[in-house]
């Protein structure tokens, strides 16, 4: 979706202006954590993004420089940082509500479009502060 649809679809909750701002919390959907993250990728704010990983994704991919070399050529996420655009397409629940799937696609400034499926989760009482926010 465009930014006026997803403005829109997230029913004014959650502001492009404010996005970069966002840290995890139970108030957030699991679109609108994806929101974030891809926005703050547009962005080039690989910490943001990296702020939204479950501890268990940021045990395997962390620390944030360590995370950060992900999107560095010749890697295939580096699409994804300073992209010219981004969309977010269909959501997949799984049966029990606490896993989502999103398929989201980062548009370059040459034109080529790149997919990738989004997982996140709900976070259980083990995450301790984090429990209840939806994390990559």
């Amino acid at each position: 979706p465009s930014y006026c649809s997803l403005v829109t679809e997230l029913g004014g909750r959650l502001q492009f202006v404010d996005t970069l701002a966002a840290q995890p919390s139970s108030s957030l959907t699991a679109r609108e954590v994806v929101v974030a993250q891809a926005y703050a990728l547009h962005c080039g704010r690989v910490d943001l993004c990296f702020s939204f990983a479950s501890p268990s994704n940021k045990a395997m991919t962390g620390p944030l420089a360590r995370f950060s070399k992900l999107f560095e050529l010749p890697s295939r996420y580096n699409i994804m940082v300073h992209c010219a655009a981004f969309s977010i397409r269909a959501e997949e629940k799984s049966r029990c509500g606490r896993q989502s799937a999103f398929d989201v696609s980062f548009v370059a400034s040459g034109g080529e479009e790149s997919h990738f499926l989004w997982q996140t989760r709900l976070q259980q009482s083990d995450a301790g502060e984090l429990e209840g926010c939806w994390m990559t």
